[in-house]
């Protein structure tokens, strides 16, 4: 059970709020990198007060994308949501 799991569950588990900037036919593409991503330790804040700051980064359809969430005690905000391009 590795601490990639962890996060992606503990994620999971709380009601999703997202960026006004996010827009919500994406919903889909964030569910599938909260179930299936990888979590990106090197660019998260575990630390960060009050909400624990994650990146993670995945596959949708044929994009490679990347969420930075806020991880609250009762929320998850989803803040950023960006493709990647190689």
């Amino acid at each position: 059970y590795s601490p990639n799991c962890r996060v992606l569950k503990n994620l999971r588990s709380k009601p999703l709020e997202l960026n006004p900037s996010i827009p919500s036919k994406d919903t889909l593409a964030i569910q599938t990198l909260l179930t299936k991503g990888d979590v990106l330790f090197s660019k998260s804040d575990t630390q960060a007060k009050p909400c624990k700051l994650y990146t993670i980064e995945g596959s949708y359809l044929t994009k490679e994308i990347e969420i930075t969430v806020k991880n609250c005690d009762s929320t998850v905000i989803v803040t950023t949501l960006k493709e990647i391009v190689n």
